[in-house]
C-alpha cells in the first residue's frame, strides 16, 4: 500500500467546505496522530531554517494500528 497526503489551506467556513466536497466518496473518519523525530547528530536529520523536517523518522498512531516509518519529503 502507498500513502498519499495532499494537504490544503481552506478559507471558507466548514459549511461551504462540506459542499464543495459532495462530489467525493466519503470513506470515514479516521484519527492520526504523528510523532516525529530527528537525530541532531546528521545533518539531513536536523530541522531546515523554517524549522521543518524533510527527513525523519515517524511513528503513526491510525485509529488503533500503529506504525513506523522513514518520512522523506525531499
Amino acid at each position: 500500500m502507498k500513502e498519499i497526503e495532499i494537504l490544503v489551506e481552506v478559507y471558507d467556513d466548514i459549511n461551504k467546505t462540506k459542499e464543495a466536497l459532495k462530489g467525493f466518496k466519503y470513506v470515514g473518519l479516521k484519527h492520526t496522530i504523528d510523532e516525529y523525530y530527528y537525530d541532531p547528530k546528521r545533518e539531513e536529520l536536523k530541522p531546515d531554517k523554517n524549522n521543518q523536517l524533510s527527513h525523519c523518522l515517524r511513528l503513526r498512531r491510525k485509529n488503533d494500528d500503529y506504525s513506523i516509518t522513514y518520512k522523506d519529503i525531499s
